[in-house]
């Protein structure tokens, strides 16, 4: 799993900093002698000190980008240790001087069109009805403890609401999970045959994690197709072709470009959800009912 910087600024600060920046004056770009660079740097010494990061941490500031409330840039941080991958939005000011973690909206538009525009759906393995009302999408990984947790929390979500879909997603943490790049391409080329068999595989996955490593992958998945309708032919070919590989590539681009960092992490009608913990299973239900109520009134988001 990867995660956002913990928190470490004060609410109040936060507060503070917000309506300074929101009530000042348009802050003009960076003039040309003075590139962006500089506050690239002031913002990781800042970030260095503030979360006591040493040399063992690697830490990567994105270029300043303009956001929508003029004169503050938004900058994507990076962080690397011990094998673990987190990062975060700031906002900034042009030189570097201020920071904020937060999120700002346009209140006359929907904010997640953004998201639902984002994700590829069709061509993925799916339960529920295709016109369904709302739609759960997950970004998961064969290898992650939390997918595996949150698997049968969204089977019994689904059996609540039978008119819920959802969508399986592609993100293999690779640099983390050494058989998971493996166990999306062999789950992909299961689903070119058959979205059934594909679910069948995917609780297979998860029901036998723990036993799982790099090297009985192979086999022990191509044992339990054995007992499917997989033509177990056509899947070592598909397994083979560069292109099965490119598709799960595919799903874990678009994740990104959403903002996934972590897994299990879902989007429920372009709502961005993260977690397995047992207060999810009632929040999706909230959700949930709450979707369906905006589509009987007539006021849906998608």
């Amino acid at each position: 799993m990867r995660r956002r910087l913990s928190s470490a600024f004060a609410l109040g600060a936060f507060l503070t900093l917000a309506l300074n920046l929101l009530a000042q004056a348009p802050l003009p770009a960076p003039p040309e002698t003075q590139p962006r660079e500089a506050a690239r740097q002031r913002i990781e010494s800042f970030l260095r000190f503030l979360y006591a990061w040493g040399p063992e941490t690697e830490v990567h500031v994105g270029p300043l980008l303009e956001s929508r409330l003029p004169g503050v840039y938004s900058v994507l941080v990076e962080v690397r240790r011990d094998g673990r991958q987190m990062q975060d939005v700031l906002l900034s000011s042009a030189d570097g001087r201020y920071l904020l973690r937060g999120d700002f909206f346009d209140t006359t538009q929907n904010p997640f069109a953004a998201a639902l525009a984002g994700m590829q759906l069709a061509g993925y393995p799916s339960l529920g009805p295709a016109d369904a009302p709302v739609v759960i999408v997950e970004y998961g990984d064969f290898q992650c403890p939390d997918c595996q947790q949150l698997a049968p929390v969204l089977k019994k979500v689904l059996a609540r609401h039978p008119t819920v879909r959802l969508v399986w997603k592609d993100f293999p943490l690779t640099q983390i999970h050494k058989w998971a790049l493996s166990a999306h391409i062999a789950a992909r080329c299961v689903y070119e045959q058959s979205n059934t068999e594909f679910w069948r595989a995917h609780d297979y996955l998860f029901d036998n994690q723990k036993q799982l490593t790099a090297d009985n992958l192979p086999v022990r998945l191509e044992s339990f197709l054995a007992g499917t309708s997989i033509d177990l032919k056509a899947y070592r070919a598909c397994r083979d072709q560069e292109s099965s590989r490119v598709v799960v590539e595919q799903s874990l681009a678009e994740g990104r470009t959403l903002g996934v960092a972590e897994t299990p992490t879902l989007f429920v009608n372009g709502r961005h959800m993260v977690g397995a913990g047992s207060e999810l299973s009632a929040l999706l239900d909230r959700i949930i009912e709450f979707e369906l109520g905006l589509r009987q009134q007539g006021s849906g988001t998608q």
